[in-house]
This record gives structure tokens, sequence and C-alpha cells, in this order.
């Protein structure tokens, strides 16, 4: 198919908002809904190839009022058998979808439920799917639209039959009547590894990946509609030793530079950046990078490899700041949503302990916070790590929306010696994150020395435990952090978000205030981590 690009799906999404009302339907259904079925379509085929499965032969979905996520989520799809729940009455709405879709050689089969006498529809949708993956497999379950008791049932004897699930959501804002902006689709498919998800408005993407039952480091790179396969890297037994130790030392070494202000820095920086790529990368990710450009990546990454900072091995191949690292999400990760209040924000206070003029940061910090009449402010003093955790506790019935820590963080040998220092040197470690899966706060900063390193080859990361707590985006380091820059880094980034800039923009502007002030080459440019959308 003939790539559309998203300038024609917002000239497209404008022409709908202009359109009259008895017109939008036929609009959106012709012109908008094929273009983002086909990426949709694009991108699951791809991933299926990749991984050497199979196309879903069937698909289990239902209908409600509006057709348009389960008309979306058939001709993404495209299944050879579809079986389709309605009530009775959705019967005008599934005469028009029956009707769109009569061209399309797919065999369907409509099934009526009860609006009322559920105990029945379970033992209806548990004999089809038991039927279509028994006779069609693999079967794959859109739980999108309908009732949400239905599709919640769905999704429940799905589950255990071990069935794929399917849910079709957008990043943007819906134009009206439930139809997303063109372009913000997105696709989500849990199968028995995680959540995949595909997106109409495809990102570039590098795929980092790591198995721990074989020891391999995967590549992969997707650029609009093309995904390219950069080969694995197997990691002897005794070769993992050797780089953990030796990523171990060169952090050793770069954090003592920083601390000390070492001429050296440089130079252990490029010798970090050789040891990566001559160890980890494999011949066909070192080719690919040198051969395409490749603007904007988001790293998509396993914990177990997140502890490498990419941000500086990518920058020998001319890749530009800022990047956005994307969790390779797992059933580990939480998916709840808080209701947060606007510009609602936690100012933690930690151990500043050596920190030069620490408390003079924070009470500039405090004043000029107070400044902005929308911003909600809660400052807390972290006297001990019990007392941290309950004050997050007790405002779980009013989540933050942003978090921000100032202080010291520690990185130890496992999970209870990771996190952040607290005033009496107890630690608020990655065992103590699950007080955040109730409630967690949408930005996470925490502005503190080595508050994103992790191991290699392991899961000890405080990022990826906020994370997996649900937290949206969080800003972390790699190695040691000079105070001047932090301070420097965390006032710009509030200043821009209490003035409605997004979080990446404001991570962006950040980065600008810090190579303003210290260079193009400063480490503090490639030592903040940034994870979210």
């Amino acid at each position: 198919m003939e790539d559309i690009s998203m300038d024609t799906l917002q000239q497209l999404s404008k022409q709908f908002i202009s359109l009259p009302k008895d017109e939008k339907f036929r609009f959106y259904t012709d012109k908008i809904l094929p273009i983002v079925a086909d990426r949709l379509h694009q991108q699951l085929t791809q991933h299926l190839s990749y991984n050497k499965k199979k196309p879903y032969t069937s698909l289990v979905t239902i209908l409600s009022h509006n057709i348009h996520p389960t008309l979306l989520a058939i001709t993404s799809i495209r299944p050879q058998h579809c079986v389709i729940f309605y009530t009775s009455e959705k019967s005008k709405a599934l005469k028009k979808l029956l009707d769109i879709l009569a061209p399309l050689s797919i065999h369907i089969e409509t099934i009526e439920l009860d609006r009322i006498n559920h105990h029945d529809n379970i033992a209806i949708i548990d004999h089809h799917l038991k039927k279509f993956k028994t006779h069609y497999p693999p079967v794959l379950c859109d739980i999108t639209a309908g009732k949400k008791i239905i599709s919640t049932n769905i999704g429940i004897i799905a589950y255990n039959l071990k069935i794929d699930i399917a849910y079709i959501d957008s990043r943007n804002e819906y134009i009206e009547g439930g139809i997303p902006q063109p372009g913000g689709e997105v696709l989500y498919i849990q199968d028995p590894k995680g959540i995949i998800q595909f997106e109409a408005n495809q990102l570039n993407k590098l795929r980092i990946g790591y198995n721990a039952e074989t020891s391999t480091i995967s590549f992969q790179a997707d650029i609009g509609n093309r995904s390219h396969n950069l080969q694995h890297k197997t990691i002897k037994p005794n070769e993992k030793e050797t780089i953990s130790h030796s990523l171990h030392n060169f952090y050793d070494c770069i954090n003592a530079s920083i601390l000390y202000q070492d001429d050296g820095l440089h130079n252990e920086l490029k010798r970090l950046q050789n040891v990566i790529t001559g160890l980890l990368f494999t011949k066909d990710i070192k080719s690919f990078l040198k051969k395409n450009i490749f603007s904007n990546p988001h790293l998509v990454i396993d914990e177990e490899v997140s502890s490498i900072p990419w941000e500086l091995v990518l920058q020998q191949y001319n890749i530009a700041l800022p990047i956005i690292r994307i969790p390779n999400r797992n059933r580990e990760f939480q998916e709840s949503q808080p209701n947060f209040k606007s510009k609602s924000i936690a100012l933690i206070i930690g151990s500043g302990q050596g920190i030069d003029n620490f408390d003079s940061f924070v009470n500039q910090l405090k004043l000029s916070l107070s400044k902005h009449k929308e911003a909600n402010l809660k400052t807390f003093d972290a006297s001990d790590a019990n007392k941290l955790k309950l004050f997050f506790a007790e405002h779980n019935h009013t989540p933050f929306e942003i978090i921000i820590y100032y202080g010291h963080a520690i990185f130890g040998s496992d999970h209870s010696t990771t996190g952040l220092l607290c005033k009496d040197n107890s630690i608020f470690s990655i065992e103590d994150c699950e007080v955040f899966e109730s409630a967690p706060c949408k930005c996470m900063i925490i502005n503190a020395c080595q508050s994103a390193r992790g191991n290699i080859f392991e899961k000890n990361s405080f990022a990826y435990a906020a994370l997996k707590a649900g937290v949206d985006t969080y800003i972390g380091t790699h190695f040691f952090l000079e105070s001047q820059r932090s301070f420097l880094f965390i006032k710009a980034f509030l200043q821009q978000v209490l003035q409605n800039s997004s979080y990446l923009e404001a991570f962006n502007c950040s980065l600008q205030a810090l190579e303003k002030e210290y260079g193009a080459n400063d480490i503090s440019l490639y030592n903040y981590i940034y994870y979210g959308g």
C-alpha cells in the first residue's frame, strides 16, 4: 500500500471537523478508518512475521452503538473467521457494520447475548471461544467495545483459555462521538509474553531485548513501515561476569572524574562507548546505524539492558538528544491511571549530606514553586524510609501529578539496597515502590546521583520499579550528579511544566539549558535519562 503521511491524516481530521453532522460518519468510515487500519495491520503483520508466529485466523469481538472500534479491530486484524457478540438494542448498528464488511472475504458469525442474564452469557461466550480455539486457531479476543460486564467476561474467559486479548485506544483526545484523533489510534495485544502495542502514528524505534533463558541480546529497528532484524548476540556464561565487572569499573571511573572534575572524563566516555559496541553490538546493528539516518528514535528496552548508557553510546552514530526510553512492558507492569489534581507536586527532601549549598537550593526551589499559584505544592522531609512510605500511602486517595526527589540516591547490589537515601541513612528501596501501585503519579523526577542505574543482565533498577508500579514518566540519572547542574536542570524543567509544556518538552529545555551553560560535550547531557512517551 502507498504510505500515507501523518499530514494527510491531520488534513482529513480537519475536514472531518468542518463537515455537517450527517456526513461525518461516512467520511470517517470511508476516508480515515481504512488508512489507520492499514497502518495497524502492517505493523501487526511485521511483528508476527519477525517472531515467527501465525496470523490470527479468528477474531472474537463485541459491538457497541458506535461501530468504529469494532470495525477498526476487524479491518486491522483481518481474520478469516469473526465472531461478533451483540445485544438486541445493537441490531441496527450490527446491520450497518455487516453492510460495510460485506465486500471483505471474512466468514462472520453473529451471536446475540442477553442484556441482563450474564450467567447464560458466560456459558455462550465460553462455548464459542473453545469452539474457535479448537477448530480455527489462533484466536484473538477484542474487548474494546460493548457493555463493560460483557467485554470483561470475554477477557476473563480468554485469559483462562490462554487466548490473546486485544484492545484499541487512542493516545490523543477523541474528536466527536467516540472517534479518536486520526493518527492517535493504538492497538494493544496481550499474549503470554506481555503487552505489545501498534501505533497508527509510527515512531522510529530501536528495540533492545534480553532473553535470560538463552542469554542473548537482540536488536531490531523499526523505521516507518519497515522493521529491520539486526540479529542477536549470545553472551557466554564466563563473559557475563567480565562484562558486568568491566562496566562497573567504568562507572566508578566516570563517577570519580565527575566528583573531582577530572580532565580525563572525555577519554573514559570514549572507552566506554568502544567497549559496549565491541562486546554487545552485533555486526548488523553497527552497519545499520552507520548507514541509516535514525532520527528521534525511541528505545524500547528490557530492564536487564537498561543500565547501559545508550544515550552516550548512540552519540557516536550522530543520534541526537533527547532520546526517549520506553520500557518493554510485560505483566510486571501496572496499568492503573490515577485521578490526580492538575499540577499537584510533591517535593521530597532526602539526605543532602555533603552536597554543596543543598539547603540553599531547596529553599530556592520552594520559593520558585510558591510563585506559581497553579502549583499545589506539598513538601516532605524524608527523615526515614518508613515515614516516606507512609507519606505516599496517605496520599493514595489524592495522588500527585509530579513527584520530585532532591537529595542522595544510592545504588546497591540488590532491591533492598537500591533507592532513595533518607536523612537517617535508611533507604526507600525498590521493594518500597509497591506503595505507588494503587495511585501512581504521572511524572517522577529523581534528581539524584545514579537514580536510574542498574546491573546489566539483572533486574535491579529503581527506575523500572517505579515504572512497573504505574508511573508514566520517570527521569533519573546514570552517574554521579554535580549539584549546580542538578539545580539548573530541575529549575528549567519545572519552569516549563508550569507553563503547560509536556514533560518531554520540559526535559528537552532542561538539556538545552545545561548545554548553554556547560557546553555541548558536558556529561550531564548524557547523564539524564527520560522514560515515557
